[in-house]
């Protein structure tokens, strides 16, 4: 029974690591994509933003993949706090370029310097903290997840319909993911790991439309 377990939960690290892995090659795509996109709008907003967001993606399923590749290692503790304080930075970034090309003005940087700082802190408690509870840094997420909803006015302004649809859709699959990963049964991680990357692939597709 230990043993079956013991291999159940090796495939499932495989599991989990491939799908990051396929989010890593993907992000890669996307910050090379987004990049040559704002550039030719000639706008360094644009660019800067795509940058931020690209690079926080990247970072975000390289750091997954690494906490599950070597999850049966002595770094896998290290690893798994860096793996959760990219998610902060990922947030972060995906409001960076509604934040800075978007929305700018009042709106636009109160939410950048809000959104960024409550990153710092998530990163600071994960770091000094020895004992965060597994609540916490979900709760953290979910806040800073959607407090775009304070700027409803901002996002029916500035985004298409369209645009608006594929922004909550994404936030709904981040949301919904944590179900998965707060589950206990089998590959409910992997689960979590294809919501993300559900989550993700939205958001792309809203931000692309703004570095048009």
């Amino acid at each position: 029974m230990v043993q079956r377990k013991h291999s159940t939960r090796s495939v499932e690290e495989v599991a989990n690591s491939t799908t990051h892995a396929v989010g890593f090659v993907l992000g890669v795509a996307v910050l090379v994509i987004l990049v040559v996109h704002a550039s030719h709008a000639g706008d360094v907003w644009k660019v800067v933003s795509a940058s931020i967001y690209g690079a926080t993606l990247v970072c975000l399923y390289l750091a997954s993949t690494l906490a599950h590749a070597f999850s049966h290692t002595r770094a896998r503790l290290s690893l798994r706090r860096i793996d959760r304080t990219a998610i902060y930075f990922l947030i972060a970034g995906t409001y960076t370029p509604f934040t800075l090309v978007a929305f700018r003005g009042g709106w636009g940087w109160s939410i950048f310097g809000t959104i960024w700082g409550l990153a710092c802190v998530g990163v600071i408690l994960e770091v000094f903290s020895s004992r965060m509870s597994v609540q916490s840094p979900w709760i953290l997420y979910l806040l800073m997840g959607w407090l775009i909803v304070v700027a409803i006015i901002p996002i029916a302004r500035h985004l298409s319909p369209a645009g608006v649809l594929l922004l909550t859709a994404g936030g709904v699959a981040y949301s919904l993911g944590i179900f998965f990963y707060v589950n206990t049964k089998p590959f409910r991680h992997t689960l979590w790991h294809l919501s993300v990357l559900m989550g993700s692939a939205l958001h792309f597709l809203v931000v692309f439309q703004i570095l048009a």
